[in-house]
């Protein structure tokens, strides 16, 4: 069972509680509080129940059990001196609560079950409505409720998004500057002048200069020796830029390099 190996305050957490993986679990430490019982002592009983492997008997699936419950260690602070010691801790499901606590017995054992029973089933509904769209919730109030949340979770992904795009843009640009080159990088690859390399690609019909006298690749080639970016150059100029990918390089390199 897969669980989070970190507690700030264990004793703060609810009887029963949602986990990373959706579950709804309890602690150790919980059921110690909740029975009246020592820690050690159910940390025991539950290492009891671990340790009855497939060897001991041939009726138990020791994979099962490992499933049921997770080690983990929490922070507690010390009662003298201040400070902080490391203990260790189970995590464990519904069936792992339920195979611990048969060996709890009394009338104060039976009233704590059907108390964990009641927040098992409550924690398990409130899981599964998280899980439902608003739309497929009848009640009224609950459907209400859930498109609240689901449009603040939206909001918190917009937010995220935006604040990611300018480095996402940036990581764009990079690539784009490490991929494709402009006309006056790649001359200088394939060891030309830029007017020379400009001349010889005119020449040959790769490229023709617009009625603004800008450089233009023809259609057929772009997107394969060329492409067309959106460029900005911060306050100063924004525009379209034609660049040269990796193909075009190769190619024009093999037509117009120097040997």
């Amino acid at each position: 069972m897969e669980e989070t190996k970190y507690f700030e305050n264990p004793e703060s957490l609810e009887l029963v509680y949602k986990g990373t993986n959706g579950q709804a679990l309890t602690t150790s430490l919980m059921v110690a509080k909740k029975f009246g019982k020592e820690h050690k002592n159910v940390l025991s009983a539950i290492r009891d129940l671990l340790n009855t492997t497939a060897e001991n008997s041939a009726f138990v699936d020791n994979q099962q059990l490992t499933k049921m419950f997770a080690l983990v260690e929490v922070e507690q602070p010390m009662p003298v001196g201040g400070g902080v010691k490391k203990v260790p801790m189970f995590v464990m499901n519904r069936d792992g609560f339920t195979l611990l606590a048969m060996g709890f017995t009394g009338e104060k054992a039976l009233a704590f079950k059907l108390e964990y029973i009641k927040a098992f089933n409550a924690m398990e509904q409130q899981i599964s409505q998280m899980a439902t769209p608003s739309y497929q919730i009848s009640d009224p109030i609950k459907r209400a409720e859930k498109w609240i949340e689901e449009q603040k979770e939206r909001q918190k992904l917009v937010e995220k998004i935006e604040e990611q795009k300018p480095k996402v843009e940036y990581f764009d640009r990079l690539v784009d500057r490490k991929l494709n080159t402009n006309f006056r990088d790649t001359a200088k690859e394939i060891g030309l002048k830029q007017n020379d390399f400009i001349s010889k690609l005119l020449d040959a019909q790769y490229i023709y200069r617009d009625v603004k006298g800008k450089i233009k690749p023809y259609a057929k080639y772009t997107g394969e020796l060329f492409i067309i970016k959106e460029c900005a150059g911060g306050d100063k100029w924004a525009g379209m830029q034609t660049l040269i990918t990796p193909k075009g390089r190769e190619t024009f390199s093999l037509l117009f390099g120097k040997e």
